[in-house]
């Protein structure tokens, strides 16, 4: 029972990572279960075990992805003993992953070129879900590293969070669409130290 359990959850990843492949290289609309299936090695019926069809597969897929990006804002710490540099560390990370993983490009093209409508449609409330998350983890964190001398207190913490969400999502594109533009490993800590710079006092102490 252990090893058939084993067996159909590693089915299921397959055709997650699979899935995620094939829709995008030929889109949503124009990819057909046997695509899928063909490409992972598997029969129509392997599909239809876990899924009931193609949306569902879809929904999946890109929900696993969402909750991937939403686990590592979660590794930012207002508790930490340097809040600030949680922060900055975590959100270079992001950086790296999107030049690193090829996974997390393609999730990130499909995610950016498909229109979630029709059987799509509840993909909206997980990409606005999203991005209500990760801005509430930055907002504590934030007010944590303003609380400690961090961060000046005339800046305005919910403009200062959504600024950085906007960098991240939007280096998601840019580099998706021009990768030689710029090394995000060899870049990422530098881009967002550029982004503190303006919010961070004179000197920093932890308190």
């Amino acid at each position: 029972m252990k090893k058939t359990k084993e067996s159909a959850l590693q089915t299921k990843e397959i055709l997650l990572e699979t899935g995620l492949t094939v829709f995008n290289r030929k889109g949503y609309s124009r990819t057909r279960l046997e695509d899928i299936a063909n490409a992972a090695g598997l029969s129509r019926g392997a599909i239809y075990h876990h899924f009931e069809n193609k949306a569902q597969l879809f929904k999946a897929i890109i929900i696993s992805r969402i909750k991937s990006i939403i686990d590592v804002f979660e590794g930012i710490s207002a508790e930490s003993s340097n809040p600030i540099q949680s922060i900055k560390n975590t959100l270079a990370e992001i950086l790296i992953k999107i030049e690193q993983d090829n996974d997390l490009r393609m999730f990130a093209n499909l995610f950016s070129k498909t229109h979630f409508k029709d059987e799509l449609a509840e993909l909206e409330e997980h990409r606005d879900y999203s991005s209500w998350k990760e801005f509430k983890i930055l907002i504590k964190a934030l007010t944590e590293c303003k609380r400690r001398g961090q961060i000046k207190h005339d800046i305005n913490l919910n403009t200062f969070a959504f600024t950085l969400i906007a960098v991240i999502d939007g280096t998601f594109r840019l580099y998706i669409r021009s990768p030689e533009m710029i090394s995000l490993n060899e870049n990422a800590h530098q881009i967002i130290d550029y982004l503190f710079k303006g919010v961070e006092p004179a000197s920093v102490t932890i308190n």
